[in-house]
Protein backbone atom coordinates (compact mmCIF):
# COMPACT_ATOMS: atom_id res chain seq x y z
CA UNK A 1 0.00 0.00 0.00
CA UNK A 2 1.31 3.47 -0.91
CA UNK A 3 1.46 6.48 1.37
CA UNK A 4 -1.94 8.03 2.03
CA UNK A 5 -1.78 11.82 1.54
CA UNK A 6 -4.35 13.67 3.69
CA UNK A 7 -4.73 16.46 1.11
CA UNK A 8 -5.78 13.93 -1.55
CA UNK A 9 -8.25 12.35 0.89
CA UNK A 10 -9.75 15.79 1.57
CA UNK A 11 -10.18 16.30 -2.17
CA UNK A 12 -11.92 12.94 -2.52
CA UNK A 13 -14.35 13.90 0.25
CA UNK A 14 -14.81 17.36 -1.25
CA UNK A 15 -14.94 16.57 -5.00
CA UNK A 16 -15.27 12.79 -5.21
CA UNK A 17 -11.80 12.54 -6.72
CA UNK A 18 -8.24 13.83 -6.25
CA UNK A 19 -7.89 16.94 -8.43
CA UNK A 20 -4.51 18.29 -7.35
CA UNK A 21 -0.95 17.05 -7.88
CA UNK A 22 -1.24 14.58 -5.00
CA UNK A 23 -2.52 11.22 -6.19
CA UNK A 24 -4.97 9.19 -4.13
CA UNK A 25 -2.97 6.14 -3.05
CA UNK A 26 -4.41 3.57 -3.19
CA UNK A 27 -6.66 4.95 -5.91
CA UNK A 28 -9.57 2.73 -4.88
CA UNK A 29 -9.63 3.67 -1.18
CA UNK A 30 -13.32 3.35 -0.22
CA UNK A 31 -15.53 6.33 0.53
CA UNK A 32 -18.66 5.00 2.24
CA UNK A 33 -21.76 7.17 2.65
CA UNK A 34 -25.19 6.29 4.02
CA UNK A 35 -28.19 7.11 1.80
CA UNK A 36 -31.93 6.98 2.28
CA UNK A 37 -34.03 6.00 -0.73
CA UNK A 38 -37.69 4.95 -0.90
CA UNK A 39 -37.80 4.58 2.86
CA UNK A 40 -34.72 2.35 3.02
CA UNK A 41 -31.20 3.15 4.17
CA UNK A 42 -28.10 1.72 2.52
CA UNK A 43 -24.36 2.32 2.33
CA UNK A 44 -22.67 3.12 -0.98
CA UNK A 45 -18.96 3.27 -1.77
CA UNK A 46 -18.74 6.49 -3.78
CA UNK A 47 -15.19 5.68 -4.88
CA UNK A 48 -16.03 2.30 -6.42
CA UNK A 49 -14.70 1.93 -9.96
CA UNK A 50 -18.19 1.75 -11.50
CA UNK A 51 -19.36 4.98 -9.85
CA UNK A 52 -19.27 7.95 -12.21
CA UNK A 53 -18.31 11.39 -10.95
CA UNK A 54 -20.07 14.52 -12.20
CA UNK A 55 -19.60 18.22 -11.70
CA UNK A 56 -22.08 20.99 -12.43
CA UNK A 57 -20.14 21.62 -15.67
CA UNK A 58 -21.22 18.18 -16.94
CA UNK A 59 -24.92 19.19 -17.03
CA UNK A 60 -26.01 15.64 -16.06
CA UNK A 61 -29.40 14.47 -17.27
CA UNK A 62 -30.34 13.31 -13.77
CA UNK A 63 -30.24 16.99 -12.82
CA UNK A 64 -32.89 17.47 -15.55
CA UNK A 65 -30.57 19.08 -18.12
CA UNK A 66 -31.47 18.15 -21.69
CA UNK A 67 -29.62 18.89 -24.96
CA UNK A 68 -32.07 19.35 -27.84
CA UNK A 69 -30.91 19.50 -31.45
CA UNK A 70 -33.72 18.07 -33.57
CA UNK A 71 -34.82 21.14 -35.54
CA UNK A 72 -33.72 20.48 -39.13
CA UNK A 73 -34.71 23.65 -41.03
CA UNK A 74 -33.40 26.21 -38.47
CA UNK A 75 -36.17 28.71 -39.13
CA UNK A 76 -37.60 30.86 -36.35
CA UNK A 77 -40.35 28.35 -35.54
CA UNK A 78 -39.78 25.71 -32.92
CA UNK A 79 -39.62 22.58 -35.08
CA UNK A 80 -38.09 20.42 -32.35
CA UNK A 81 -40.30 17.35 -32.05
CA UNK A 82 -39.26 17.07 -28.42
CA UNK A 83 -40.42 20.55 -27.43
CA UNK A 84 -43.47 20.45 -29.70
CA UNK A 85 -44.48 17.24 -27.96
CA UNK A 86 -44.39 19.07 -24.62
CA UNK A 87 -46.57 21.90 -26.01
CA UNK A 88 -49.07 19.73 -27.92
CA UNK A 89 -51.59 19.30 -25.12
CA UNK A 90 -54.23 17.40 -27.17
CA UNK A 91 -51.61 15.28 -28.97
CA UNK A 92 -52.99 15.96 -32.47
CA UNK A 93 -49.59 16.80 -33.93
CA UNK A 94 -50.39 20.52 -34.25
CA UNK A 95 -49.35 23.21 -31.77
CA UNK A 96 -51.76 26.12 -32.01
CA UNK A 97 -50.88 29.57 -30.64
CA UNK A 98 -53.42 29.04 -27.83
CA UNK A 99 -51.89 25.67 -26.94
CA UNK A 100 -48.37 27.13 -26.94
CA UNK A 101 -49.38 30.09 -24.78
CA UNK A 102 -51.26 27.87 -22.32
CA UNK A 103 -48.51 25.27 -22.01
CA UNK A 104 -45.73 27.86 -21.72
CA UNK A 105 -47.63 29.32 -18.77
CA UNK A 106 -47.93 25.92 -17.10
CA UNK A 107 -45.91 25.99 -13.88
CA UNK A 108 -45.29 22.23 -14.11
CA UNK A 109 -43.62 22.59 -17.52
CA UNK A 110 -41.56 25.69 -16.73
CA UNK A 111 -38.84 23.84 -14.71
CA UNK A 112 -38.30 21.38 -17.59
CA UNK A 113 -38.04 24.16 -20.17
CA UNK A 114 -35.62 26.08 -17.95
CA UNK A 115 -33.15 23.18 -18.12
CA UNK A 116 -33.26 22.90 -21.94
CA UNK A 117 -30.07 23.64 -23.89
CA UNK A 118 -31.34 23.99 -27.46
CA UNK A 119 -29.55 24.50 -30.76
CA UNK A 120 -31.08 26.99 -33.17
CA UNK A 121 -30.16 30.01 -35.28
CA UNK A 122 -29.28 33.36 -33.81
CA UNK A 123 -31.99 35.98 -34.07
CA UNK A 124 -29.51 38.78 -34.82
CA UNK A 125 -28.16 37.79 -38.27
CA UNK A 126 -29.60 39.93 -41.10
CA UNK A 127 -28.31 37.49 -43.72
CA UNK A 128 -30.66 34.72 -42.58
CA UNK A 129 -33.90 36.69 -42.16
CA UNK A 130 -35.60 35.07 -45.17
CA UNK A 131 -34.61 31.56 -44.01
CA UNK A 132 -35.84 32.19 -40.50
CA UNK A 133 -38.98 34.22 -41.19
CA UNK A 134 -40.02 33.39 -44.76
CA UNK A 135 -42.68 30.95 -43.46
CA UNK A 136 -44.76 33.98 -42.40
CA UNK A 137 -45.70 34.50 -46.09
CA UNK A 138 -47.19 31.00 -46.45
CA UNK A 139 -50.64 29.92 -45.23
CA UNK A 140 -50.54 26.88 -42.90
CA UNK A 141 -52.67 25.51 -40.08
CA UNK A 142 -50.37 27.23 -37.63
CA UNK A 143 -50.24 30.43 -39.72
CA UNK A 144 -53.70 30.85 -41.21
CA UNK A 145 -53.21 34.56 -42.03
CA UNK A 146 -49.92 34.92 -43.96
CA UNK A 147 -48.17 38.24 -44.40
CA UNK A 148 -48.26 40.07 -47.69
CA UNK A 149 -44.97 40.83 -49.43
CA UNK A 150 -45.16 44.48 -48.36
CA UNK A 151 -45.91 43.55 -44.75
CA UNK A 152 -43.04 41.06 -44.74
CA UNK A 153 -40.60 43.65 -46.13
CA UNK A 154 -41.65 46.05 -43.39
CA UNK A 155 -40.95 43.54 -40.61
CA UNK A 156 -37.73 42.54 -42.37
CA UNK A 157 -36.45 46.13 -42.23
CA UNK A 158 -37.23 46.17 -38.50
CA UNK A 159 -35.27 42.93 -37.92
CA UNK A 160 -32.32 44.24 -39.99
CA UNK A 161 -32.17 47.34 -37.83
CA UNK A 162 -31.82 45.16 -34.72
CA UNK A 163 -29.25 42.77 -36.20
CA UNK A 164 -25.61 42.95 -35.16
CA UNK A 165 -24.26 39.50 -36.10
CA UNK A 166 -21.40 39.56 -38.62
CA UNK A 167 -18.40 37.61 -39.82
CA UNK A 168 -16.20 39.10 -37.06
CA UNK A 169 -18.12 37.18 -34.39
CA UNK A 170 -16.24 33.93 -33.87
CA UNK A 171 -19.34 31.88 -33.05
CA UNK A 172 -21.44 29.94 -35.52
CA UNK A 173 -24.79 31.54 -36.34
CA UNK A 174 -26.41 28.24 -35.30
CA UNK A 175 -25.47 27.59 -31.70
CA UNK A 176 -26.66 26.45 -28.28
CA UNK A 177 -29.02 28.58 -26.23
CA UNK A 178 -29.94 28.54 -22.53
CA UNK A 179 -32.83 30.06 -20.66
CA UNK A 180 -31.11 33.31 -19.56
CA UNK A 181 -32.05 33.33 -15.88
CA UNK A 182 -31.29 29.63 -15.46
CA UNK A 183 -27.98 30.12 -17.26
CA UNK A 184 -26.95 32.86 -14.83
CA UNK A 185 -28.26 30.94 -11.82
CA UNK A 186 -26.32 27.82 -12.82
CA UNK A 187 -23.03 29.43 -13.76
CA UNK A 188 -23.02 31.45 -10.56
CA UNK A 189 -22.30 28.11 -8.87
CA UNK A 190 -18.83 28.28 -10.37
CA UNK A 191 -17.84 31.06 -7.99
CA UNK A 192 -14.72 31.76 -10.05
CA UNK A 193 -13.75 35.45 -9.83
CA UNK A 194 -12.29 36.96 -12.98
CA UNK A 195 -9.28 39.26 -12.73
CA UNK A 196 -11.54 42.30 -13.07
CA UNK A 197 -13.94 41.03 -10.40
CA UNK A 198 -11.07 40.27 -8.03
CA UNK A 199 -9.55 43.69 -8.72
CA UNK A 200 -12.89 45.32 -8.00
CA UNK A 201 -12.81 43.68 -4.57
CA UNK A 202 -9.66 45.68 -3.76
CA UNK A 203 -10.82 49.16 -2.63
CA UNK A 204 -9.25 52.15 -4.32
CA UNK A 205 -9.01 54.02 -1.00
CA UNK A 206 -9.14 52.51 2.49
CA UNK A 207 -7.41 52.45 5.85
CA UNK A 208 -4.66 50.30 4.34
CA UNK A 209 -3.82 52.84 1.65
CA UNK A 210 -4.62 53.83 -1.92
CA UNK A 211 -4.56 51.42 -4.85
CA UNK A 212 -5.00 52.58 -8.42
CA UNK A 213 -7.10 50.41 -10.72
CA UNK A 214 -4.15 49.27 -12.84
CA UNK A 215 -2.29 48.19 -9.70
CA UNK A 216 -5.31 46.25 -8.43
CA UNK A 217 -5.74 44.56 -11.82
CA UNK A 218 -2.07 43.57 -11.96
CA UNK A 219 -2.29 41.97 -8.51
CA UNK A 220 -5.53 40.22 -9.46
CA UNK A 221 -3.97 38.78 -12.61
CA UNK A 222 -1.03 37.44 -10.60
CA UNK A 223 -3.19 35.78 -7.94
CA UNK A 224 -6.48 34.94 -9.68
CA UNK A 225 -5.70 31.28 -10.45
CA UNK A 226 -4.21 30.20 -7.09
CA UNK A 227 -6.79 32.22 -5.17
CA UNK A 228 -9.73 30.82 -7.13
CA UNK A 229 -8.48 27.24 -6.79
CA UNK A 230 -8.01 27.78 -3.07
CA UNK A 231 -11.47 29.37 -2.73
CA UNK A 232 -13.24 26.61 -4.67
CA UNK A 233 -11.56 23.87 -2.68
CA UNK A 234 -12.05 25.25 0.81
CA UNK A 235 -15.03 27.65 0.52
CA UNK A 236 -17.14 26.02 -2.21
CA UNK A 237 -19.39 28.45 -4.03
CA UNK A 238 -20.15 30.52 -0.92
CA UNK A 239 -19.50 34.19 -1.55
CA UNK A 240 -20.03 34.83 2.14
CA UNK A 241 -17.08 32.57 2.99
CA UNK A 242 -14.98 34.27 0.31
CA UNK A 243 -15.88 37.67 1.77
CA UNK A 244 -14.65 36.59 5.19
CA UNK A 245 -11.47 35.15 3.71
CA UNK A 246 -10.64 38.24 1.63
CA UNK A 247 -11.27 40.56 4.60
CA UNK A 248 -8.47 38.68 6.41
CA UNK A 249 -6.23 38.10 3.38
CA UNK A 250 -6.07 41.77 2.48
CA UNK A 251 -4.70 42.86 5.84
CA UNK A 252 -2.38 39.85 6.06
CA UNK A 253 -0.88 40.44 2.60
CA UNK A 254 -1.10 44.21 2.26
CA UNK A 255 -3.87 43.83 -0.32
CA UNK A 256 -1.99 41.10 -2.21
CA UNK A 257 1.39 42.88 -2.32
CA UNK A 258 3.35 40.41 -0.17
CA UNK A 259 3.15 36.80 0.94
CA UNK A 260 5.51 36.89 3.90
CA UNK A 261 5.54 38.88 7.09
CA UNK A 262 7.47 42.15 7.11
CA UNK A 263 10.46 41.77 9.43
CA UNK A 264 10.52 37.99 8.85
CA UNK A 265 9.99 37.19 12.52
CA UNK A 266 13.30 38.68 13.69
CA UNK A 267 11.72 40.07 16.86
CA UNK A 268 9.15 37.31 17.35
CA UNK A 269 9.27 34.09 19.34
CA UNK A 270 8.20 32.15 16.26
CA UNK A 271 11.47 33.31 14.55
CA UNK A 272 11.98 31.52 11.19
CA UNK A 273 8.38 30.31 11.16
CA UNK A 274 6.92 33.76 10.65
CA UNK A 275 3.76 34.47 8.67
CA UNK A 276 3.71 33.20 5.10
CA UNK A 277 0.95 32.63 2.52
CA UNK A 278 -2.40 34.32 2.02
CA UNK A 279 -3.41 33.92 5.67
CA UNK A 280 0.15 34.10 7.02
CA UNK A 281 0.71 30.63 8.46
CA UNK A 282 2.73 31.09 11.69
CA UNK A 283 4.51 28.91 14.31
CA UNK A 284 6.50 25.74 13.62
CA UNK A 285 3.60 23.57 14.83
CA UNK A 286 1.29 24.87 12.10
CA UNK A 287 4.03 24.47 9.50
CA UNK A 288 4.59 20.91 10.70
CA UNK A 289 0.88 20.05 10.45
CA UNK A 290 0.70 21.50 6.95
CA UNK A 291 3.72 19.45 5.88
CA UNK A 292 1.94 16.31 7.07
CA UNK A 293 -1.29 17.30 5.31
CA UNK A 294 0.54 17.93 2.04
CA UNK A 295 3.08 15.08 2.54
CA UNK A 296 5.96 17.43 1.74
CA UNK A 297 9.28 15.58 1.29
CA UNK A 298 12.19 15.90 3.72
CA UNK A 299 14.67 18.68 3.05
CA UNK A 300 18.34 18.12 2.27
CA UNK A 301 21.15 20.64 2.48
CA UNK A 302 20.93 24.06 4.09
CA UNK A 303 17.69 25.95 4.71
CA UNK A 304 17.08 29.34 3.11
CA UNK A 305 16.63 30.82 6.60
CA UNK A 306 19.92 30.37 8.47
CA UNK A 307 18.05 30.24 11.79
CA UNK A 308 17.00 26.71 10.84
CA UNK A 309 19.78 24.14 11.13
CA UNK A 310 19.98 20.39 11.68
CA UNK A 311 19.95 20.90 15.45
CA UNK A 312 17.99 24.14 15.98
CA UNK A 313 14.75 24.02 17.98
CA UNK A 314 11.73 26.17 17.26
CA UNK A 315 8.55 27.12 19.11
CA UNK A 316 5.62 24.98 18.06
CA UNK A 317 3.07 27.46 19.35
CA UNK A 318 2.72 30.30 21.84
CA UNK A 319 2.77 27.83 24.76
CA UNK A 320 6.57 27.73 24.54
CA UNK A 321 7.12 24.05 23.63
CA UNK A 322 9.95 23.58 21.12
CA UNK A 323 11.07 20.91 18.70
CA UNK A 324 13.85 20.25 16.18
CA UNK A 325 12.61 21.03 12.68
CA UNK A 326 15.15 19.16 10.54
CA UNK A 327 14.71 17.27 8.20
CA UNK A 328 11.30 18.71 7.35
CA UNK A 329 10.67 20.86 4.26
CA UNK A 330 11.98 24.40 3.75
CA UNK A 331 9.25 26.84 5.00
CA UNK A 332 9.97 29.29 2.16
CA UNK A 333 7.78 27.17 -0.14
CA UNK A 334 4.68 28.65 1.56
CA UNK A 335 5.43 32.15 0.26
CA UNK A 336 7.29 31.33 -2.96
CA UNK A 337 4.86 28.79 -4.43
CA UNK A 338 1.39 30.32 -4.85
CA UNK A 339 -0.28 26.93 -4.75
CA UNK A 340 1.13 26.36 -1.26
CA UNK A 341 0.20 29.93 -0.31
CA UNK A 342 -3.42 28.97 -0.95
CA UNK A 343 -3.32 25.37 0.27
CA UNK A 344 -1.69 26.31 3.58
CA UNK A 345 -4.30 29.03 4.11
CA UNK A 346 -7.17 26.67 3.37
CA UNK A 347 -5.65 24.02 5.62
CA UNK A 348 -5.34 26.49 8.50
CA UNK A 349 -8.92 27.72 7.94
CA UNK A 350 -10.59 24.29 8.09
CA UNK A 351 -8.33 23.00 10.89
CA UNK A 352 -8.56 25.95 13.26
CA UNK A 353 -9.76 24.66 16.65
CA UNK A 354 -11.93 26.84 18.85
CA UNK A 355 -14.56 26.32 21.55
CA UNK A 356 -14.80 22.56 21.16
CA UNK A 357 -14.97 22.51 17.36
CA UNK A 358 -12.90 23.27 14.27
CA UNK A 359 -13.25 24.79 10.78
CA UNK A 360 -13.81 28.55 10.50
CA UNK A 361 -16.49 27.88 7.87
CA UNK A 362 -18.77 26.95 10.79
CA UNK A 363 -18.59 30.61 11.83
CA UNK A 364 -18.49 32.08 8.31
CA UNK A 365 -21.78 30.35 7.48
CA UNK A 366 -23.63 32.07 10.30
CA UNK A 367 -26.02 34.91 9.35
CA UNK A 368 -23.75 37.68 8.15
CA UNK A 369 -22.93 40.48 10.59
CA UNK A 370 -19.95 42.51 11.74
CA UNK A 371 -19.96 40.46 14.95
CA UNK A 372 -19.17 37.36 12.88
CA UNK A 373 -16.45 39.27 11.01
CA UNK A 374 -14.98 40.29 14.36
CA UNK A 375 -14.99 36.73 15.67
CA UNK A 376 -13.13 35.51 12.56
CA UNK A 377 -10.63 38.36 13.05
CA UNK A 378 -9.92 36.91 16.49
CA UNK A 379 -9.61 33.36 15.12
CA UNK A 380 -7.12 34.43 12.45
CA UNK A 381 -5.09 37.03 14.31
CA UNK A 382 -5.71 36.28 17.97
CA UNK A 383 -5.72 39.98 18.78
CA UNK A 384 -6.68 43.40 17.51
CA UNK A 385 -3.90 43.86 14.94
CA UNK A 386 -5.46 45.48 11.88
CA UNK A 387 -8.91 45.02 13.38
CA UNK A 388 -10.46 48.18 11.95
CA UNK A 389 -8.96 47.43 8.52
CA UNK A 390 -10.42 43.92 8.51
CA UNK A 391 -13.87 45.21 9.42
CA UNK A 392 -13.72 47.85 6.71
CA UNK A 393 -12.61 45.30 4.11
CA UNK A 394 -15.60 43.14 5.00
CA UNK A 395 -17.99 46.08 4.69
CA UNK A 396 -16.53 47.04 1.33
CA UNK A 397 -16.40 43.52 -0.16
CA UNK A 398 -19.99 42.89 0.93
CA UNK A 399 -20.97 45.75 -1.36
CA UNK A 400 -19.24 44.01 -4.28
CA UNK A 401 -19.86 40.27 -3.84
CA UNK A 402 -23.36 40.05 -2.40
CA UNK A 403 -26.44 40.06 -4.65
CA UNK A 404 -27.74 43.34 -3.32
CA UNK A 405 -28.11 46.79 -4.77
CA UNK A 406 -24.85 48.72 -4.53
CA UNK A 407 -24.67 51.11 -1.60
CA UNK A 408 -24.13 54.63 -2.88
CA UNK A 409 -23.17 57.46 -0.58
CA UNK A 410 -22.31 56.91 3.09
CA UNK A 411 -23.17 54.46 5.82
CA UNK A 412 -22.43 54.68 9.54
CA UNK A 413 -21.54 51.69 11.71
CA UNK A 414 -19.90 50.74 15.01
CA UNK A 415 -17.19 48.18 15.60
CA UNK A 416 -18.35 45.12 17.49
CA UNK A 417 -16.17 43.51 20.20
CA UNK A 418 -13.58 41.03 18.93
CA UNK A 419 -15.53 38.04 20.27
CA UNK A 420 -19.05 37.75 21.65
CA UNK A 421 -17.63 37.27 25.15
CA UNK A 422 -15.20 40.19 24.96
CA UNK A 423 -15.91 43.19 27.14
CA UNK A 424 -17.21 45.85 24.71
CA UNK A 425 -15.11 48.50 26.43
CA UNK A 426 -12.00 46.86 24.93
CA UNK A 427 -13.12 48.24 21.58
CA UNK A 428 -13.98 51.70 22.91
CA UNK A 429 -10.87 53.04 21.17
CA UNK A 430 -12.74 52.47 17.91
CA UNK A 431 -15.35 55.26 17.72
CA UNK A 432 -18.38 55.22 15.41
CA UNK A 433 -17.23 55.55 11.81
CA UNK A 434 -18.59 56.38 8.40
CA UNK A 435 -17.79 54.46 5.22
CA UNK A 436 -18.42 56.04 1.82
CA UNK A 437 -18.96 54.30 -1.51
CA UNK A 438 -18.61 55.77 -4.99
CA UNK A 439 -21.40 55.53 -7.51
CA UNK A 440 -19.86 52.42 -9.08
CA UNK A 441 -19.11 50.80 -5.75
CA UNK A 442 -15.37 50.79 -6.43
CA UNK A 443 -14.14 53.43 -3.98
CA UNK A 444 -14.46 53.54 -0.22
CA UNK A 445 -13.08 55.59 2.61
CA UNK A 446 -13.60 55.55 6.34
CA UNK A 447 -13.60 58.40 8.77
CA UNK A 448 -14.68 59.04 12.34
CA UNK A 449 -18.20 60.32 12.63
CA UNK A 450 -18.11 63.91 13.97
Amino acid sequence: MGRLIPNAVYEMLRFGRAIGPNALVPIDIPHWRKFSHLGRESWINLNAKDVRKFSDADFPQWKNWQLIDDSADHDSRCDSQTIRGWLDSNHDGIVTPIEATTRLGDTTLAPRLAKVIAKFSTEWDKNTIDIRWGWLKTATKENPQPLSSNAFEEIKRHIEALSFWNEDIEISGIHWHWQPREFIRHFRKCGWLSAKELAQCIPRHCLSGTTQWNEALARANMHKIPLNKYFRKYYGNSRQRILHALAQIYIETGMLTLLKEIGEGKTKTYDAFYGRGYLQLTWAGNYKDYGTYEALPAHTGNYSDLRITKTSTHALSSDGAKSIWFPKYDPKIISEDLRHSGESSGFFWINKHFRGTSNINRIADQPHSLTIVAFICWLINGGATGYSNRIQFAKYIENILFDKALIIGTENYRYPPLTPSTNPTLCSKFPPVEIAYSIDGSVSHERQVP
